[in-house]
């Protein structure tokens, strides 16, 4: 948004985060009931926001240049949805002119929120938030959030925890990010190596399952390999440290190692690249995505690679529903236990 300041110098505000209250809640909840079951996916910033303030017009209803998900009822559900929330009130919480925060990387994601204290004396944020653990055998150096540990914990420098519960010691090593990951059963200490980025996702297949991301934070996700005629396109990417192709058992083709973007167009990135093994169990699915840390290669046998998942794919196919109670049991637990005051 630009506006003018003292009637002639211009200034920039960009968006950053948002929050509505409970009255705007229950006018999304009016429109999904209107309209369920959806037929296509809204977000925030380039639906839910677009029809708000006094000067929003339906022209963005029909622009999806950086849209990555297209369909017939999209550009109509999105005209539905900005005659709905015409007229909400849009206000904008104003920082310095010198403050700027990006996180749209996950190093710069956890040295704002582990690191520098910026974006903390902005917003209230407190690393240690809403945890049920034993201080005397927590030892927290990043970011805790929303977890749950129910023996020794290690927390490394520069990591954030997030919607976790873990049952059995756990050593998390610096620089990760570990996200709804969960660790129930009686066991040896889980190890969770430096540089990693951890999160299990509920996805929808014949049954409900688990599947737990697990990428190098310096991988580069979105970069696309070129094929090339006899060549192994694997070899151009870089997953976990090493070659994609020293994580895959054999030559694979194109085909079956990367899936295809809404267009149908074949994406040689890591982020379709099918390395990931849905599983019945949170605990299973962080085992698997260790596995893959640990060197354990993905079998593409016909009989071992039927449902394995990119990360485009399990976020497609995840389950909204699920996730959120599993939230909500943490919250419970967290609520009926002895939660002491982090450092």
């Amino acid at each position: 948004m630009v506006t003018k300041v003292n009637s002639s110098e211009e200034a920039v505000y960009t968006d950053s985060l948002y929050y509505f209250d409970h009255s705007f809640a229950r006018h999304l909840l009016e429109f999904y009931k209107l309209e369920v079951p959806l037929k296509c996916e809204l977000d925030g910033y380039g639906d839910y926001m677009q029809p708000l303030g006094a000067n929003a017009t339906p022209d963005f209803t029909s622009d999806t240049r950086n849209v990555s998900s297209v369909n017939e009822y999209f550009v109509l559900t999105r005209l539905k949805l900005y005659h709905h929330l015409k007229g909400s009130p849009f206000n904008i919480v104003i920082m310095n002119a010198s403050q700027f925060f990006h996180l749209g990387t996950m190093r710069e994601y956890l040295y704002h929120f582990c690191a520098d204290d910026n974006l903390a004396k902005y917003t209230g944020f407190q690393q240690q938030t809403f945890c049920d653990c034993d201080s005397t055998s927590f030892f927290n150096h990043g970011c805790t959030i929303h977890s749950v540990f129910k023996a020794v914990a290690t927390i490394g420098s520069l990591s954030v925890v997030e919607y976790c519960s873990f049952d059995q010691p756990v050593i998390i090593g610096d620089n990760c990010i570990v996200s709804h990951c969960s660790s129930a059963s009686a066991g040896p200490n889980i190890v969770i190596p430096s540089n990693l980025f951890l999160h299990t996702i509920p996805v929808t297949l014949t049954k409900p399952m688990y599947v737990t991301l697990v990428f190098h934070i310096d991988d580069n996700v979105k970069a696309t390999a070129i094929r090339q005629r006899g060549s192994d396109t694997a070899t151009q990417l870089r997953f976990l440290g090493r070659s994609l192709s020293q994580t895959v058992v054999g030559s694979v083709a194109d085909t079956k190692l990367f899936a295809t973007d809404s267009f149908g167009e074949l994406k040689c990135s890591l982020w379709h690249a099918r390395l990931f093994a849905p599983k019945n169990s949170m605990d299973a699915a962080l085992a698997s995505a260790l596995s893959l840390v640990n060197g354990e290669k993905v079998d593409f046998s016909p009989e071992e690679s039927s449902e394995l998942l990119s990360a485009s794919e399990a976020i497609q196919k995840k389950d909204i529903r699920t996730m959120l109670d599993n939230m909500h049991r943490l919250y419970s637990a967290i609520m009926s236990g002895n939660i002491e005051t982090l450092p």
